[in-house]
């Protein structure tokens, strides 16, 4: 055989072995249908339980604008080099609200640990656990989780004793740039973790004594929802 068949075959080779594999990017939106792609804006999807399966290694899901009525729960992780990325489309815009009943973002019963994923740009309401991580290597960027005093005491009759912004029971968690807001139990919870930094992060916790009634975002001079 000729010296240029070998190079060929090697070319073919590298080419084959060594090429990267492209990220793809998933859209999901309040009035989208998980019949649709998902691989654009136009073919959006509508829930997390059919946008999260499709999430691999690199991927991203963009949330488009609008109140998401849902627990987000990852299905698969990403890898040290490849994170996934979970973001809304513009900041602030796509709130996943828990109406005092589900948590809003849930590592807690994840297949794979660590996780690798990135989470950015969405705000959390009302929910009982804002983001409940249990799985290693979470980064939480510029989130606003908020709890309402007065829409939880209304809708459920109790205090909310057990409710948290953030609860984190694992290691290498990063949380920046985020607002911890609110009437709840605590507005930050981290258990037996290591590695866990919490930087340039707003916490204003508001006791539920009956005395205040937090129906408006934001209610405190000074405060924005997103910081520069």
């Amino acid at each position: 055989m000729s010296k240029g068949y070998f190079l060929i075959v090697a070319f073919v080779y590298l080419f084959i072995f060594t090429a990267p594999i492209h990220a793809a990017t998933y859209y999901v939106s309040p009035v989208g249908n998980d019949s649709n792609s998902g691989t654009t804006e136009a073919q959006a999807l509508r829930t997390f339980s059919a946008a999260m399966p499709k999430l691999h290694a690199g991927d991203s899901l963009i949330l488009l604008d609008g109140t998401y009525t849902q627990t987000m729960t990852p299905v698969n992780a990403g890898s040290s080099s490849q994170w996934i990325t979970v973001k809304a489309k513009n900041p602030g815009k796509a709130v996943i609200e828990d109406e005092h009943k589900r948590n809003g973002i849930n590592f807690v019963d994840y297949i794979a640990n660590p996780a690798y994923y990135n989470i950015e740009d969405l705000m959390i309401t009302n929910a009982l656990v804002g983001m409940d991580i249990s799985a290693a290597y979470v980064n939480v960027r510029r989130v606003s989780i908020y709890a309402d005093y007065y829409r939880f005491t209304q809708q459920i009759g109790q205090y909310p004793f057990l409710t948290h912004g953030i609860h984190i029971m694992a290691d290498n968690v990063l949380v920046e740039d985020s607002i911890l807001a609110g009437v709840m139990a605590k507005v930050l919870k981290i258990l037996k973790s290591g590695n866990v930094t919490i930087r340039r992060t707003i916490s204003d916790w508001r006791w539920f004594d009956g005395q205040l009634d937090l129906n408006s975002w934001p209610w405190s001079g000074g405060f924005n929802t997103y910081l520069a």
